[in-house]
């Protein structure tokens, strides 16, 4: 490991012995076990002094299980750079506990953890487990989780903290100091009407955007008023606007629409017992769902630390999580004309957990599973469903999640405007399949897609589940869908080339799709008409963001 300022430290605080009823298979031995008794190692060099200024202390603790041998994990700087690994030679031991600390300077960090058996670090084999722990707070924690690698990201000294999270002025912690803080010298007989001398028995932990004077009792229905809905939205702008990396940001708004999206994609109205819909849960171990545990809702994700400072006395996660994506949807449409605040409805019930959840998102091989999430289970048509569909054009897929990587607009400043090109781009551009022959990070089965363009340029996405809204892919996906293209050939694939995709008849089951996304290009194409998608969108959004839910409300001007 290459020397730098603040080394990492690495060693054993505390080993456990096995009981002597246990048998494991042997473990993978360098060399280096003691003989009987517990066995440690000190493999790093240790770090002496104190943090320099600015900079923060970082706890790593890891827990082995019984296959320690499986576990690595690599600690990554804002740059993407690894800090600090392990293990730095041979293997960890067996059900033994190590701790470590780095000094950080600010910025985002990612712990990456892996697992060579694809079990994660607890709880089949053993209680395994780590934790990051920043200045006193744990920012990263395991759960049991299943994984061959998994990232955790957080923040050292976040600009949240500060200017990106402006908070309210705080209601007074304490009674005010012109109250007495002793009983009077000669006490009333009967209670003073005045304030009592001690706060409230449970007094709200954090001012909410416009303070309640009491807390919200536990059990009862929050209030959302358009004071809260307008204060999520300027902090939504807030943060976008912190992150300078175009692509970073890109990826994080529409990880927000993913969110609120993945969140609705997993209702069924055919089951009775447990329908799920919005309901502010999501299965974070599940493939379909790789990226949202990572980057978007996370502990000392940017979306996550809003929530709980500003918003988890006054808001369910489901409800935030769609005034959030309406925030995102409404700063990059064009001239922010498209404002969803008279779809939004408040009143969606948070699920604790949310079992089955992952395999109700559709796995993006073919329109089967559009229609049958968007159709059959949400009761919604194909002009809905191609609405939706055209929030691809905000954001991009992610190698190291997904596994589908690129844009499915033209560049990432382009995929940073909610607009119509998603659509136009099937039609302007030669789309070619591509394979993808590897897992994702979550260790999920990574669907082929399309590409366009040349192999060195910028990376571009379409997946089976887009193309489908327009041509026939289902037979056969071994297709181009322009041989020549601006006298070029656009498919660059002699297999390709020879077969070009066919547009959907007026015979096909998935016409109405076809037509609502060449009535949504809004005339001739190239030109600037947003308005058909964005009415068919809002349309769209609102039966999607509502369905199944009972007793919602319009936004209040006040509780």
């Amino acid at each position: 490991m290459a020397s730098r300022a603040s080394r990492f430290l690495l060693l054993l605080a505390a080993a456990a012995a096995l009981p002597d009823n246990l048998h494991h298979p042997p473990t993978p031995s360098d060399g280096n076990d003691t003989d009987g008794g517990d066995r440690q190692r000190d493999d790093l060099q240790t770090r002496s002094g104190q943090c320099g200024a600015g900079e923060s202390r970082c706890f790593i603790e890891l827990i082995t299980d019984r296959y320690p041998w499986e576990t690595k994990w690599r600690l990554l700087g804002p740059d993407g750079r690894t800090i600090t690994s392990g293990p730095p030679r041979g293997n960890y031991e067996r059900e033994t506990r190590y701790v470590g600390v780095e000094c950080l300077a600010p910025g985002q960090y990612t712990l990456r953890m892996e697992d060579l058996g694809g079990d994660g670090i607890c709880c089949n084999c053993g209680d395994g487990s780590f934790k990051v722990t920043l200045d006193g707070t744990t920012v990263v924690e395991s759960d049991d989780a299943n994984y061959y690698q998994k990232g955790y990201k957080f923040d050292v000294d976040p600009p949240v903290a500060q200017a990106l999270l402006p908070l309210p002025p705080p209601p007074t912690p304490r009674p005010t100091r012109r109250q007495t803080r002793r009983p009077t010298p000669r006490p009333s007989r009967r209670p003073s009407p005045r304030p009592s001398r001690r706060p409230s028995p449970r007094p709200t932990p954090r001012p909410t955007p416009r303070p309640s004077r009491r807390p919200t009792p536990q059990g009862q229905v929050r209030c959302f008023t358009t004071s809260i809905y307008d204060q999520i939205d300027r902090d939504i702008q807030r943060l976008a606007s912190s992150i300078p990396d175009i692509a970073e940001r890109s990826h994080f708004l529409g990880g927000i629409v993913r969110l609120a999206a993945h969140d609705y994609m997993d209702f069924d109205r055919r089951d009775r017992v447990n329908p799920m819909g919005p309901d502010g849960c999501f299965d974070a171990a599940h493939p379909g769902n790789a990226g949202l545990p990572e980057d978007i809702w996370c502990d000392g994700c940017r979306l996550t630390t809003l929530y709980k400072r500003n918003y988890a006395e006054v808001s369910s996660r489901a409800d935030f999580w769609i005034a959030a994506a309406n925030a995102v949807i409404k700063h990059t449409s064009v001239d922010n004309v498209l404002d969803l605040r008279d779809t939004f409805r408040w009143g969606r019930k948070d699920a604790r957990s949310c079992p089955g959840q992952g395999p109700r998102i559709p796995f993006p091989s073919s329109c089967d599973d559009v229609k049958e999430v968007f159709l059959d289970r949400m009761g919604l048509t194909w002009t809905d469903a191609a609405a939706l569909m055209g929030a691809h054009t905000l954001g991009r897929g992610d190698r190291d999640f997904s596994g589908n990587d690129g844009t499915w607009a033209r560049s990432d400043e382009e995929s940073l405007v909610f607009d119509k090109e998603y659509f136009g781009e099937m039609f302007l551009q030669s789309w070619r399949p591509r394979a993808n022959n590897f897992r994702s990070s979550s260790g999920g089965r990574v669907a082929d897609d399309f590409t366009t363009g040349r192999p060195s340029g910028h990376p571009r996405v379409m997946l089976a589940t887009d193309l489908c809204l327009v041509f026939d892919v289902d037979e056969d996906s071994e297709c181009c869908t322009h041989g020549m293209l601006d006298g070029e050939d656009g498919c660059l694939n002699s297999s390709a080339a020879s077969r070009r995709c066919p547009m959907l008849s007026r015979f096909h089951s998935r016409y109405e799709a076809r037509e609502a996304v060449i009535e949504m290009l809004g005339g001739s194409y190239p030109n600037d008409n947003n308005a058909p998608f964005y009415d068919k969108f809002r349309t769209a959004w609102r039966k999607a963001t509502t369905v199944g839910q009972e007793d919602l409300s319009p936004l209040l001007d006040s509780c």
